[in-house]
């Protein structure tokens, strides 16, 4: 069965005065109906210019190339127009700060209606009833008198659970959840990652959530995409990138990472340096300034993503163990 999402050597530059920033490198993934993939990285690495160039909404100064396929229709050249009946109806796309993705000069009913009103063509009564009933499908409380309300009367959990329902409205194929737990404490963080794994399992949407913390992907995740520095570096299941990991990045991401198995306080590892400019990116492996594991090789020639076991693969020269390996 093809995917219903299929990257291919995805790339997107930004034309500046001082240059053309590189922002994502010929990046590909697949997504199958039901499934949730986590794209993993530090903040700059590109994860969310690699989703916004999927659905055309780049800066004016951003450009992408390479092929983007949703059940088959190419979206890179797509029409806007097109691209728009896409967004909200076969796309849901949940943003990473809901208050600035909502708005906060109208109520959240008007919100809520309006994808279903434009992209279904329902009337008013049927929108509405609609919008009720995705409230209390993530859990918000009160749904008639929200409906009335205004971002701003709502908490930080709040306003995200309506940014995932509005998302919903249309019963997209693919849900796009982008930092979704950023800014808020960590109990709502757990109530709103529980949201979307119950999401998963009741209307079985695809989702495609994005983090720079591995710690939210575990019970979450079927596969795992880690990028850095706009490539990716490894890939693999849930349990390939926790347990089985390859790459000295991804490595170094789980150490900074508290581990809930631990009794005792543990020292988290912060990784050393920082992400290069993408207006100058190394001639080889980006993260080798950064590396413990780097060999002279990794200054002179850019890794590809190879091979380690059906399902999982790396871009790394190095192949020795790297020190938490757990089977």
């Amino acid at each position: 069965m093809p995917p219903l999402l299929e990257v291919r050597r995805l790339s997107v530059a930004f034309h500046t005065r001082e240059g053309a920033v590189r922002a994502v490198s010929d990046v590909e993934l697949e997504l199958a109906a039901g499934e949730t993939l986590a794209v993993v990285g530090e903040s700059g690495s590109g994860k969310s210019q690699m989703l916004l160039s999927m659905l055309g909404l780049l800066a004016r100064n951003g450009r992408a190339e390479g092929s983007v396929r949703l059940d088959g229709e190419e979206l890179l050249g797509a029409p806007e127009a097109r691209l728009a009946e896409l967004r909200g109806a076969a796309v849901g796309y949940v943003f990473q700060d809901p208050m600035t993705s909502l708005n906060p000069y109208l109520s959240i009913g008007t919100q809520l209606t309006e994808p279903v009103r434009l992209h279904k063509g329902a009337d008013r009564a049927t929108a509405y009833r609609r919008a009720i009933e995705m409230l209390k499908a993530v859990h918000i409380p009160e749904s008639e008198r929200r409906m009335r309300q205004y971002p701003h009367e709502l908490s930080g959990g709040m306003r995200q659970r309506v940014a995932i329902a509005m998302a919903l409205m249309c019963s997209p194929a693919i849900l796009i959840a982008d930092e979704p737990t950023t800014a808020l404490d960590v109990t709502v963080q757990a109530q709103v990652l529980a949201l979307l794994r119950e999401i998963k399992d009741q209307f079985g949407t695809a989702v495609i959530l994005v983090t720079h913390d591995l710690g939210v992907i575990a019970e979450l995740a079927d596969r795992v995409h880690v990028m850095y520095a706009g490539r990716i570096v490894e890939r693999g299941s849930v349990e390939d990138i926790f347990y089985r990991y390859r790459h000295p990045y991804t490595a170094a991401l789980k150490r900074s990472v508290p581990s809930w198995t631990e009794s005792r306080p543990q020292r988290l590892v912060a990784i050393s340096g920082n992400p290069p400019n993408p207006l100058r990116l190394p001639p080889g492996c980006a993260f080798a300034p950064r590396c413990a594991f780097r060999l002279e090789v990794c200054g002179e020639r850019l890794p590809v993503l190879e091979r380690v076991t059906d399902g999982h693969a790396k871009a790394c020269f190095y192949a020795g163990p790297l020190g938490e390996e757990e089977g």
